[in-house]
């Protein structure tokens, strides 16, 4: 009876708590999904690339767009200007040694008129990488890491950059094409092909609580075994950049809210202004942090043929299949391509499989040889 009876005036207290309450409305605001991106530093000694883009909802299934079209200045501390060329695709170029300056700051006018310019920025000194090593594991893959040291006992930030090349191939390598009812040689092999992409993860570090000024074994990539990037060879290159604490903290931030989304390109889940403002409306936010500072680099390479133990690639080719024909008729279509030459009983057949199975240029990669491949 007693549990009764207090069950019983708990309910009355609840109703009567919850009817002193009135009910919350979260106030009304305009959500801009269309936020300018800006994402690039300043290099002196380097190409200076500026990307632009716009933001999307976070539960869009669309990437961001490129916000193409704008005009770029970057203005030094005396007032001189450098134009950036626009390269297509929302990317922006200053080439080395156009511009100079202590101290720069970034104006932007887009293709509607609006414009946009960050603070001034200090141009930081940075310190060399000291080395690059890797870790393999058939079972774990592949992971760079990075060592570098700064000044002892003057806090350093640092942001760094993964520009990934690797070597892959088709499924088969092609030396004869059907041209004009007729077999010839394929004078242009698109067996071997080389595939180059920026690492999306943001990388930021700092000397702080480190006397020494020492960052060692810092983790910059991973790779998951049987990824296809590990099957011949793969190489990293890893810009380093020193930032200011108010960029260190910018980014920072940027890194906590996307989790695992983890680029300034990707669905932003909440609103991060950086020191970029719009000058034609005080009101829009803009996203991005303009920085400066001298660019250090260094690139390693993993040769998968120098690990005993290598794990089995997923290869994006399984589909593919070869077979043999005498009719040339089939390749009328376009769809199918020739291999190679058999000799038959009575004359010459001919193995042949699908296009895409004997062009690696068909997955976004080139086959001219990058100029560093050793």
């Amino acid at each position: 009876m007693k549990l009764r009876m207090s069950t019983r005036w708990m309910l009355v207290a609840v109703v009567a708590v919850s009817a002193c309450l009135d009910p919350f409305t979260p106030p009304k605001r305009k959500i801009n999904l269309r936020l300018l991106v800006v994402d690039g530093a300043f290099r002196p000694n380097d190409s200076t690339v500026i990307r632009l883009s716009r933001t999307v909802d976070l539960g869009a299934a669309e990437p961001p767009a490129a916000e193409v079209g704008a005009r770029l200045e970057i203005e030094n501390q005396l007032g001189q200007r450098g134009q950036l060329i626009e390269f297509g695709g929302g990317r922006y170029v200053l080439p080395p040694g156009v511009l100079s300056g202590a101290r720069v700051k970034l104006h932007i006018v887009t293709a509607n008129g609006a414009q946009y310019e960050s603070d001034f920025s200090d141009v930081l000194p940075t310190p060399p990488i000291e080395s690059m090593n890797y870790a393999f594991s058939p079972t774990d893959g592949l992971s760079y890491f990075l060592t570098t040291r700064a000044e002892a006992n003057t806090p350093v930030f640092f942001r760094w950059e993964v520009m990934e090349t690797w070597m892959y191939t088709a499924a088969y390598e092609s030396v004869l094409r059907f041209e004009d009812g007729r077999i010839v040689p394929r004078m242009q092999s698109n067996f071997i092909c080389w595939q180059t992409k920026a690492s999306k993860n943001i990388l930021i570090g700092s000397t702080t609580g480190r006397n020494s000024g020492l960052i060692a074994n810092r983790n910059v990539l991973n790779i998951p075994a049987g990824d296809e990037r590990l099957r011949i060879k793969h190489s990293a290159l890893v810009r380093q950049q020193a930032i200011s604490p108010q960029a260190f903290e910018y980014w920072e931030q940027l890194a906590k809210n996307s989790q695992n989304l983890g680029s300034l390109f990707d669905p932003i889940p909440s609103e991060l202004p950086g020191n970029i403002r719009c000058m034609t409306d005080p009101d829009e936010p803009v996203l991005g942090y303009f920085s400066a500072s001298v660019v250090a680099e260094k690139r390693i390479f993993f040769d998968a043929a120098t690990e005993p133990n290598r794990p089995a690639v997923d290869l994006p080719f399984q589909s593919c299949r070869l077979d043999t024909i005498r009719n040339l008729a089939l390749f009328n279509s376009g769809i199918f391509e020739i291999v190679t030459a058999l000799p038959f009983q009575f004359g010459y057949g001919f193995t042949y499989t699908l296009g895409g199975c004997i062009d690696c240029t068909s997955r976004g990669g080139t086959t001219t040889k990058p100029p560093f491949w050793e």
